[in-house]
């Protein structure tokens, strides 16, 4: 092997072992980013309803007029939630986005999630904790996720005394979900 092999050779070792280190670390930094922003994740307050599964239409349902123009309504008022958020909610209140995840085996249909939103900065959308009990698989409640401020379908401030400020989907969804499917 000339010396030019033996340098190229070299070069790919410490190349590989440079990187190798770098993975490690960032890794072990993002695991404690992840674990810092589970810690954030409030409990829900006592007088809180609890989250229920309920069987509304998802796929498509944002050309329903309702819904669409719910979700219109709750994203218009993103920039104002989004500033009182980074100005700081007031003890005990918690900011909740709703967002929409698709089945990753590609199937038809999706399912509605809560997240807790822990951090939201402007070039990004909010980061939080899943606050659903989830069936999509590869899901779990607590997982750490980032919901782009596009793919927010509404929001929910909830009060201590277990009051909410927003939440139009899911009032809506309470509201008709013992109507008959269209």
């Amino acid at each position: 092997m000339g010396r030019t092999a033996w340098f190229i050779l070299a070069a790919v070792v410490v190349v590989a072992v440079v990187a190798a280190t770098w993975w490690r670390s960032h890794r072990v930094e993002r695991e404690m980013r992840v674990a810092n922003l589970a810690d954030r994740m409030q409990p829900p307050p006592p007088g809180a309803p609890k989250d229920q599964v309920l069987s509304m239409p998802v796929e498509g349902d944002a050309d329903h007029p309702e819904f669409k123009a719910l979700m219109d309504r709750a994203r218009s008022q993103l920039p104002e939630v989004r500033r009182r958020f980074r100005e700081g909610l007031p003890k005990g209140q918690a900011l909740f986005v709703t967002t929409l995840v698709k089945n990753p085996a590609g199937g038809a249909g999706g399912e509605q999630i809560f997240v807790q939103v822990v951090a939201w900065n402007d070039d990004q959308g909010p980061k939080g904790v899943i606050a659903s009990e989830v069936r999509t698989p590869g899901l779990h409640y607590g997982d750490v996720t980032m919901v782009l401020d596009a793919a927010i379908r509404d929001w929910t401030i909830s009060h201590p005394d277990g009051s909410e400020e927003g939440n139009a989907l899911g009032k809506y969804i309470e509201e008709h979900r013992s109507a008959p499917r269209r």
